[in-house]
């Protein structure tokens, strides 16, 4: 049986839209598990060729969107996988936009079969039957069969048992999902959204470890806003929680470079760690967290529970920067962290709002 399937980390890009975060390692092994789906499902009910078509997210937006051949079995599996059609064209289409499933028995008597990709693919298609695949209400894809063998037509029994085989694709994408979100609901914080200090702990060793390894730089930004106290005072702890998470979507939205890692290390303070960056470099990021924050209008808009006050100018952030080049030997997570919470500390005593690169005292 030729049974193909792209490899499960390509997989899992097209549950982007179901799940927020990228990067679903759960999904690894997504690539064997639909191949295993497949496989039982033409045991079941033999045929000629099979597939699994995911909707991809990339190109759903302002239209049907295509779907994508993740995982295929028969004589043209290994032309079809990663090959798409548009998500209206063809009995796939039809299945996925009406949410039903579908058997073509005369397929060259078919309105809804796509002559023009069946000849492209070469594959002498004479039946098909296509079953979708959904996450709660939420259609993703479609698994079909072609062509079966032993009997002439599939059966309405048959139909049944692909849309068993399709449940268990839902289930173990939910499953998948389900962990991925409690993960990342246990790394998260709360009321930011950033990455919280126990994880931050951990990464930050990990990343030194891979910038050794890599004879790569690294290096630190850490901030803490400037006059947060009275904005507690004088508009109250709401008010004041409100400030911390704009901060946190301001800081997501202003730290662009693509490997760096936010953080929220506790109450005012944030850090940023800044894989193959240097000093200099990190110098500049650290100016563009400062004036972000000193540009931003807190609270200028009202919610259920804090009312708007649009504090300008008040609140501003002390940054220090250390690099792992200028540790020394020796230098570890605890020294880079210390070295630039010193440098915030030099920030503090200049008059705040500025950023200082870590030197001895």
């Amino acid at each position: 049986m030729d049974l193909r399937s792209l490899e499960g980390r390509e997989i899992t890009r097209f549950l982007e839209g179901l799940q927020g975060e990228r990067d679903l390692e759960a999904g690894a092994d997504l690539d064997t598990f639909f191949c295993q789906i497949l496989a039982k499902a033409n045991e079941f009910v033999p045929s000629e060729a099979g597939s699994i078509l995911l909707l991809d997210p990339a190109g759903a937006a302002g239209g049907a969107g295509r779907l994508v051949f993740v995982t295929s079995f028969g004589e043209k599996s290994a032309d079809l996988l990663g090959r798409s059609i548009s998500a209206a064209e063809g009995i796939v289409g039809q299945t996925l936009q009406s949410g039903k499933s579908y058997i073509s028995r005369e397929v060259n008597e078919d309105a809804f079969f796509a002559k023009e990709f069946a000849a492209a693919i070469g594959f002498p298609t004479r039946s098909i039957i296509c079953v979708p695949i959904r996450i709660d209400r939420e259609i993703l894809g479609v698994i079909e069969l072609l062509n079966r063998r032993e009997v002439k037509r599939f059966s309405e029994a048959e139909m049944g048992l692909l849309e068993i085989f399709a449940s268990y694709i839902s289930t173990s994408i939910r499953n998948i999902l389900d962990a991925r979100l409690f993960n990342e609901m246990a790394r998260r914080d709360d009321l930011t959204g950033l990455f919280n200090d126990r994880w931050f702990h951990h990464h930050l060793e990990d990343e030194i470890v891979a910038a050794r390894g890599d004879d790569r730089d690294l290096s630190v930004v850490f901030f803490d806003l400037d006059n947060f106290k009275s904005v507690n005072d004088r508009f109250g702890h709401l008010a004041g929680s409100r400030t911390l998470h704009e901060t946190g979507r301001l800081l997501a939205r202003v730290v662009t470079a693509p490997e760096a890692t936010l953080a929220r290390y506790g109450g005012d303070e944030f850090v940023v760690i800044l894989p193959g960056t240097g000093p200099e470099e990190a110098m500049a990021v650290g100016g563009t967290v400062r004036k972000s924050i000193e540009d931003f209008v807190f609270l200028a808009e009202s919610s259920r529970m804090v009312a708007a006050h649009a504090i300008a100018g008040c609140v501003t952030a002390s940054v220090g920067v250390q690099s792992l080049s200028r540790l020394g030997d020796g230098g570890g997570k605890e020294q880079l962290l210390r070295e630039a919470d010193a440098a915030m500390y030099q920030s503090k005593a200049l008059g705040k709002n500025c950023v200082t690169l870590y030197a001895p005292a």
